[in-house]
Protein backbone atom coordinates (compact mmCIF):
# COMPACT_ATOMS: atom_id res chain seq x y z
CA UNK A 1 0.00 0.00 0.00
CA UNK A 2 1.78 2.88 -1.27
CA UNK A 3 1.26 6.81 0.84
CA UNK A 4 -1.22 8.02 -0.97
CA UNK A 5 -3.39 5.55 0.00
CA UNK A 6 -3.28 5.39 3.60
CA UNK A 7 -4.65 8.54 6.05
CA UNK A 8 -2.48 11.46 6.85
CA UNK A 9 -2.32 12.15 10.18
CA UNK A 10 -0.33 15.03 11.95
CA UNK A 11 1.03 14.91 15.10
CA UNK A 12 1.10 18.20 17.25
CA UNK A 13 2.89 18.48 21.04
CA UNK A 14 2.02 21.06 23.38
CA UNK A 15 4.13 23.83 25.51
CA UNK A 16 7.48 23.49 25.10
CA UNK A 17 7.30 19.83 23.64
CA UNK A 18 8.33 18.74 20.30
CA UNK A 19 8.47 15.35 18.31
CA UNK A 20 10.49 12.55 20.57
CA UNK A 21 8.36 13.34 23.10
CA UNK A 22 5.35 11.28 21.62
CA UNK A 23 7.45 8.26 22.32
CA UNK A 24 6.28 5.47 20.46
CA UNK A 25 2.74 6.68 20.71
CA UNK A 26 3.09 8.27 17.10
CA UNK A 27 4.01 4.49 15.43
CA UNK A 28 0.89 2.86 17.96
CA UNK A 29 -0.76 5.53 16.38
CA UNK A 30 0.11 4.51 12.46
CA UNK A 31 -0.30 1.06 13.48
CA UNK A 32 -3.93 1.59 14.75
CA UNK A 33 -5.53 3.70 12.21
CA UNK A 34 -3.73 1.83 9.24
CA UNK A 35 -2.27 5.80 8.55
CA UNK A 36 1.07 7.80 7.71
CA UNK A 37 1.91 9.49 11.10
CA UNK A 38 3.77 12.76 10.38
CA UNK A 39 4.62 14.66 14.13
CA UNK A 40 5.57 18.15 13.66
CA UNK A 41 8.04 20.59 16.30
CA UNK A 42 6.46 24.47 16.68
CA UNK A 43 9.40 26.73 16.15
CA UNK A 44 11.36 26.80 19.56
CA UNK A 45 11.20 23.01 20.09
CA UNK A 46 12.99 20.21 18.44
CA UNK A 47 15.03 20.65 15.37
CA UNK A 48 13.29 23.95 15.43
CA UNK A 49 14.63 24.95 19.42
CA UNK A 50 17.33 27.89 17.75
CA UNK A 51 14.43 29.58 15.99
CA UNK A 52 11.59 32.03 17.74
CA UNK A 53 8.81 31.03 18.62
CA UNK A 54 5.46 33.06 17.48
CA UNK A 55 3.55 34.61 20.06
CA UNK A 56 0.28 33.92 18.84
CA UNK A 57 -0.99 30.65 17.45
CA UNK A 58 -1.46 31.89 14.16
CA UNK A 59 2.28 32.34 13.59
CA UNK A 60 2.72 28.31 15.05
CA UNK A 61 0.13 27.32 12.96
CA UNK A 62 2.08 29.20 9.68
CA UNK A 63 5.19 27.57 10.77
CA UNK A 64 3.65 23.91 11.04
CA UNK A 65 2.17 24.34 7.63
CA UNK A 66 5.12 25.48 5.75
CA UNK A 67 6.99 22.44 7.70
CA UNK A 68 4.29 20.22 6.64
CA UNK A 69 4.89 21.30 2.67
CA UNK A 70 7.72 19.46 3.14
CA UNK A 71 6.57 16.49 3.81
CA UNK A 72 3.56 16.03 2.02
CA UNK A 73 2.82 16.98 -1.37
CA UNK A 74 0.70 20.35 -1.52
CA UNK A 75 -3.30 19.59 -1.36
CA UNK A 76 -3.11 16.28 -0.44
CA UNK A 77 -5.40 15.90 2.84
CA UNK A 78 -4.36 14.90 6.22
CA UNK A 79 -5.97 14.59 9.52
CA UNK A 80 -4.92 16.18 12.89
CA UNK A 81 -4.20 15.23 16.55
CA UNK A 82 -3.15 17.98 18.81
CA UNK A 83 -2.63 18.10 22.71
CA UNK A 84 -2.73 21.10 24.87
CA UNK A 85 -1.22 23.87 22.64
CA UNK A 86 -1.16 21.58 19.85
CA UNK A 87 -4.63 21.09 20.01
CA UNK A 88 -5.22 25.33 20.12
CA UNK A 89 -2.61 24.88 16.84
CA UNK A 90 -4.60 21.95 15.13
CA UNK A 91 -8.04 24.05 15.76
CA UNK A 92 -6.82 27.25 13.57
CA UNK A 93 -5.42 25.11 11.65
CA UNK A 94 -8.36 22.98 10.32
CA UNK A 95 -10.19 26.56 10.37
CA UNK A 96 -7.90 27.97 7.67
CA UNK A 97 -7.69 24.82 5.49
CA UNK A 98 -10.71 23.34 5.47
CA UNK A 99 -10.49 21.94 2.33
CA UNK A 100 -7.45 19.81 3.66
CA UNK A 101 -8.57 18.91 7.14
CA UNK A 102 -10.41 16.12 7.44
CA UNK A 103 -10.36 15.13 10.96
CA UNK A 104 -9.45 16.52 14.26
CA UNK A 105 -8.82 15.20 17.17
CA UNK A 106 -8.56 17.94 20.53
CA UNK A 107 -6.89 16.12 23.47
CA UNK A 108 -6.64 18.35 26.51
CA UNK A 109 -6.95 21.48 24.53
CA UNK A 110 -8.52 24.78 26.21
CA UNK A 111 -9.48 28.50 24.45
CA UNK A 112 -10.52 31.69 25.83
CA UNK A 113 -14.14 30.18 26.06
CA UNK A 114 -13.20 28.96 29.49
CA UNK A 115 -11.70 31.55 32.48
CA UNK A 116 -7.91 31.91 32.58
CA UNK A 117 -8.22 29.75 36.28
CA UNK A 118 -9.09 26.78 34.23
CA UNK A 119 -6.67 26.74 31.25
CA UNK A 120 -3.61 26.60 33.82
CA UNK A 121 -4.33 25.85 37.18
CA UNK A 122 -2.81 27.79 39.91
CA UNK A 123 -0.43 25.10 40.97
CA UNK A 124 0.33 24.37 37.27
CA UNK A 125 1.62 27.85 37.18
CA UNK A 126 3.83 28.15 40.08
CA UNK A 127 5.55 25.07 38.48
CA UNK A 128 5.93 26.83 35.05
CA UNK A 129 7.40 29.71 36.45
CA UNK A 130 9.82 27.60 38.49
CA UNK A 131 11.13 26.10 35.76
CA UNK A 132 11.79 29.26 33.93
CA UNK A 133 13.97 29.77 36.54
CA UNK A 134 15.86 26.53 37.48
CA UNK A 135 19.02 25.91 35.42
CA UNK A 136 18.44 21.96 36.41
CA UNK A 137 17.28 20.49 33.86
CA UNK A 138 16.29 16.84 35.59
CA UNK A 139 15.33 18.69 38.27
CA UNK A 140 13.11 20.49 35.68
CA UNK A 141 11.71 17.56 33.92
CA UNK A 142 10.95 15.51 37.20
CA UNK A 143 8.61 18.83 38.23
CA UNK A 144 7.22 18.50 34.25
CA UNK A 145 6.71 14.65 34.47
CA UNK A 146 4.90 15.01 37.70
CA UNK A 147 2.61 17.84 36.40
CA UNK A 148 1.42 16.48 33.45
CA UNK A 149 1.26 12.36 33.96
CA UNK A 150 -0.61 11.05 37.05
CA UNK A 151 0.50 7.32 35.74
CA UNK A 152 4.49 7.84 35.07
CA UNK A 153 4.56 10.49 37.86
CA UNK A 154 7.67 8.72 39.36
CA UNK A 155 9.05 7.14 36.18
CA UNK A 156 12.78 7.82 36.24
CA UNK A 157 13.93 6.48 32.69
CA UNK A 158 11.29 8.38 31.07
CA UNK A 159 12.42 11.72 33.21
CA UNK A 160 16.04 11.14 32.18
CA UNK A 161 14.34 10.27 28.91
CA UNK A 162 12.95 13.65 28.52
CA UNK A 163 16.01 15.71 30.34
CA UNK A 164 17.91 14.34 27.47
CA UNK A 165 15.70 15.47 25.02
CA UNK A 166 16.22 19.05 26.20
CA UNK A 167 20.04 18.68 26.83
CA UNK A 168 19.84 18.02 23.42
CA UNK A 169 17.74 20.36 22.01
CA UNK A 170 16.80 23.20 24.96
CA UNK A 171 13.89 25.10 25.08
CA UNK A 172 14.75 28.52 25.82
CA UNK A 173 13.04 30.35 28.62
CA UNK A 174 12.05 33.17 26.04
CA UNK A 175 10.54 31.03 23.67
CA UNK A 176 8.72 29.30 26.42
CA UNK A 177 7.23 32.86 27.24
CA UNK A 178 6.26 33.28 23.96
CA UNK A 179 4.29 29.95 24.03
CA UNK A 180 2.39 30.92 26.75
CA UNK A 181 1.82 33.88 25.45
CA UNK A 182 0.07 32.62 21.97
CA UNK A 183 -2.04 30.06 24.60
CA UNK A 184 -3.17 32.99 26.86
CA UNK A 185 -4.35 34.96 24.10
CA UNK A 186 -6.20 32.26 21.75
CA UNK A 187 -9.51 33.21 20.78
CA UNK A 188 -11.59 31.01 18.55
CA UNK A 189 -13.53 32.77 16.38
CA UNK A 190 -14.89 30.57 13.89
CA UNK A 191 -15.53 26.41 14.06
CA UNK A 192 -14.00 23.80 11.93
CA UNK A 193 -16.34 22.08 9.24
CA UNK A 194 -14.43 18.56 9.80
CA UNK A 195 -15.19 16.09 12.71
CA UNK A 196 -14.09 16.93 15.67
CA UNK A 197 -13.23 14.51 18.12
CA UNK A 198 -12.60 15.96 22.21
CA UNK A 199 -10.43 13.53 24.37
CA UNK A 200 -10.07 14.74 27.84
CA UNK A 201 -8.68 13.53 31.31
CA UNK A 202 -10.71 14.16 34.18
CA UNK A 203 -7.83 14.09 36.55
CA UNK A 204 -5.81 16.31 34.80
CA UNK A 205 -3.88 18.53 37.42
CA UNK A 206 -2.59 21.41 34.67
CA UNK A 207 -5.46 22.29 32.90
CA UNK A 208 -9.33 21.62 34.10
CA UNK A 209 -11.18 18.68 31.52
CA UNK A 210 -14.26 21.76 32.19
CA UNK A 211 -11.94 23.29 28.98
CA UNK A 212 -12.45 20.22 26.90
CA UNK A 213 -16.20 20.16 27.96
CA UNK A 214 -16.70 23.79 27.01
CA UNK A 215 -14.75 23.56 23.48
CA UNK A 216 -16.80 20.51 22.69
CA UNK A 217 -19.88 21.77 23.08
CA UNK A 218 -19.14 24.68 21.58
CA UNK A 219 -18.18 22.91 18.50
CA UNK A 220 -21.05 20.39 18.69
CA UNK A 221 -18.19 17.31 18.57
CA UNK A 222 -17.82 14.33 20.00
CA UNK A 223 -16.16 14.16 23.71
CA UNK A 224 -14.83 11.26 25.20
CA UNK A 225 -13.21 11.69 29.15
CA UNK A 226 -10.54 9.52 30.71
CA UNK A 227 -10.93 9.44 34.42
CA UNK A 228 -7.09 8.92 35.80
CA UNK A 229 -5.24 9.75 33.27
CA UNK A 230 -2.81 13.29 33.32
CA UNK A 231 -2.70 15.98 31.14
CA UNK A 232 -0.54 14.44 28.73
CA UNK A 233 -2.83 11.67 27.63
CA UNK A 234 -1.25 10.24 25.01
CA UNK A 235 1.82 9.36 27.70
CA UNK A 236 -0.75 8.05 30.44
CA UNK A 237 -3.30 6.29 28.18
CA UNK A 238 -2.22 5.51 24.76
CA UNK A 239 -4.00 2.49 24.13
CA UNK A 240 -7.44 3.75 25.70
CA UNK A 241 -6.73 7.20 23.20
CA UNK A 242 -5.99 5.36 20.08
CA UNK A 243 -9.02 2.98 20.76
CA UNK A 244 -11.06 6.07 20.84
CA UNK A 245 -9.79 7.69 17.86
CA UNK A 246 -9.96 4.41 15.90
CA UNK A 247 -13.95 3.78 16.80
CA UNK A 248 -14.66 7.32 15.79
CA UNK A 249 -12.92 7.20 12.53
CA UNK A 250 -14.31 5.12 9.64
CA UNK A 251 -12.18 1.83 9.93
CA UNK A 252 -8.59 2.65 9.16
CA UNK A 253 -7.38 0.30 5.58
CA UNK A 254 -5.37 -2.89 6.78
CA UNK A 255 -1.58 -2.79 5.26
CA UNK A 256 1.42 -1.26 6.18
CA UNK A 257 2.29 1.82 8.39
CA UNK A 258 4.71 4.49 8.40
CA UNK A 259 5.90 7.05 10.78
CA UNK A 260 7.76 10.55 9.69
CA UNK A 261 9.60 12.35 12.16
CA UNK A 262 10.39 15.82 11.18
CA UNK A 263 13.08 15.93 8.70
Amino acid sequence: MTDSSRPCWVLLRGLGREAAHWGDFAERCAQTLGARVICLDLPGSGRLYRERSPESIEGLRQAAAEQLMQQLPAGEPFSLLGISLGGMVALDWAVHEPERVQALVLANASSRLSPIRQRLKVASLKTVLVCLFDQDALRCERRIVRMVSNIRRDDEALIRAWQEIQSQRPVSKANLLRQLKAAGRYQLTQKPRCPVLVATSKADRMVSHQCSVRLAEYLSAALVVHDTAGHDIALDAPKWLLERMAAWQPAAPAGEFSVVAPQ
